[in-house]
């Protein structure tokens, strides 16, 4: 879970970086293709670092009831066994 949130926010982080470097760019050298490219490869990016979090996210919420469970067999409380 941990690798998904770092792969995701790295992602996120990658794709924002691509924007901006895209916008600021154009606003140097309106006359240059290379903000065609970097715009959609940035966007992605943001999409697939967004869906990482928000898959990460929802195994957190979904999975937190078995991890506060405690185990069957297993107690501390002296006495019982």
């Amino acid at each position: 879970m941990w690798a998904l949130l770092l792969v995701g926010g790295g992602a996120g982080f990658a794709g924002l970086a691509f924007v901006l470097t895209a916008i600021h760019h154009w606003l140097i050298t309106p006359d240059r293709n290379l903000t065609l490219v970097l715009v959609p490869v940035g966007l992605v990016s943001i999409l697939i670092g967004t869906a990482l979090l928000v898959v990460t996210t929802a195994i957190y919420i979904l999975g937190r009831n078995r991890i506060r469970t405690p185990s069957q067999g297993l107690s501390s409380a002296p006495g019982q066994g």
